[in-house]
C-alpha cells in the first residue's frame, strides 16, 4: 500500500519487491495512477467514500480496481467506520471493485450480497492490538464472505 509515494518510486519498489499490483491510498492523480499502469504493474485506486462524487471521481481513473473505503479525516483506512452503502449502490456487480470500510465477520456476508464485489477487506476489526490479527476473527470473516 502506498500513500502519496511518487510513482517512479512505487515502480521501483515493485521492480524490487516483485509485486503485482499497487494498492494507491492517497491523494495521488488519474496521472499518477496511470504511470504506475504504464510501468506495468497493476493498479488499486482506494476512493474515500464521502459522498455521491464517488462515481465521477472513479470516471477520472483507468485502474485495475478500486477499493472503496470510509471518508475519514483521522485516517486512511483502518479506522473501522462503514460507508453509506447507498452513495454506490449502481457500482453493484462490478468486477473491478473491493468493498472496505468497518467490514468484520458479522457483516461482510451482508456486504458480499449488496455488491457482488471482486472482494472484499478489512484490518482493524480483526485485530486484537493494531498490526496483531485474531486467527479465529480472521477465519470467520473469510468464511462468512465465502458465505
Amino acid at each position: 500500500m502506498f500513500v502519496n509515494e511518487s510513482s517512479a518510486e512505487i515502480l521501483r519498489i515493485a521492480g524490487e519487491v516483485g509485486l503485482d499490483i499497487a494498492q494507491l491510498h492517497g491523494d495521488e492523480t488519474p496521472e499518477e495512477a496511470a504511470e504506475v499502469r504504464d510501468g506495468g504493474l497493476g493498479v488499486m485506486k482506494a476512493l474515500r467514500v464521502r459522498d455521491a462524487s464517488l462515481l465521477a471521481e472513479m470516471e477520472l481513473f483507468d485502474v485495475d480496481l478500486f477499493l472503496l473505503d470510509a471518508y475519514s479525516e483521522r485516517a486512511r483506512g483502518g479506522t473501522g467506520e462503514r460507508f453509506d452503502w447507498g452513495l454506490a449502490k449502481s457500482l453493484k456487480d462490478r468486477d473491478n471493485i473491493v468493498v472496505s470500510g468497518g467490514l468484520g465477520p458479522d457483516n461482510v456476508r451482508e456486504a458480499v450480497e449488496f455488491f457482488g464485489p471482486y472482494g472484499v477487506d478489512a484490518s482493524s476489526s480483526l485485530e486484537d492490538a493494531p498490526g496483531r490479527k485474531n486467527h479465529e476473527r480472521v477465519r470467520r470473516f473469510v468464511s462468512a464472505a465465502k458465505g
